[in-house]
């Protein structure tokens, strides 16, 4: 089973690739992409987990995402939308996406790629939110000495900057993932510990990788 730190150098290793890829390549150009679009519209499920070392405790929480991109021109857009991410401790994070957007397509010349429709983008911005409350029926129980992860503050905003590779499926239809890196400066998760002595005791991450996978609408 991978560790958090494996999947993390995955993580960086496919954003450098999928950032490489368009540079590296000889490229003609896709009769079917979403430049010329104005509207994307995507859903994705993914996995944010922790950047931390291996003597800190593992943090992985699912989230899913619902977001519109508006193309100002044919490479440059901005996105928002809604996101939620499992509840860690009874609680969720709610949260809204705003970021500037760099797109282009089009189908490598050579190599196993070649004559597939893709496209490629860049992206950075900031994600703000909250954390819901708990629900009366899903207050945790927890024993004395039990240690684990909760949410601490109620605003939530982190700095957010990666890159998507999406493929057509069809004229409008599309299968994409995402890949970033995050930077929690809320430090919303903090590890409870009931020993002041231990390595872990308040710990707060505050760095994130998020990869994840999901379908999108352009027209």
């Amino acid at each position: 089973m991978k560790t958090d730190r494996d999947m993390l150098r995955m993580m960086l290793a496919m954003l450098f690739a999928f950032v490489l890829l368009p540079a590296g390549a000889q490229y003609k150009k896709s009769d079917v992409s979403i430049v010329g679009n104005k509207n994307i519209i995507s859903i994705d499920h993914g996995l944010d987990i922790a950047m931390a070392g291996t003597e800190r405790p593992s943090l992985r929480v699912i989230s899913t995402r619902m977001q519109y991109t508006r193309m100002l021109t044919d490479y440059w857009g901005v996105r928002t939308g809604i996101g939620v991410t499992e509840r860690v401790e009874g609680r969720r994070v709610y949260f809204f996406p705003l970021k500037a957007c760099l797109c282009w397509n089009a189908a490598p010349d050579r190599g196993f790629l070649n004559s597939l429709p893709l496209n490629f983008e860049l992206n950075a911005g900031i994600n703000m939110g909250w954390v819901g409350k708990i629900r009366d029926n899903e207050i945790p129980v927890h024993l004395p000495t039990e240690e684990y992860y909760f949410l601490n503050r109620d605003f939530y905003t982190s700095l957010e900057a990666g890159t998507r590779v999406s493929y057509n499926l069809m004229e409008h239809i599309l299968v994409l993932l995402d890949l970033s890196i995050g930077y929690n400066n809320t430090r919303n998760y903090s590890w409870h510990s009931t020993n002041p002595y231990s390595v872990n005791y308040n710990f707060r991450p505050a760095w994130f990788g998020y990869m994840s996978g999901g379908v999108a609408v352009c027209f």
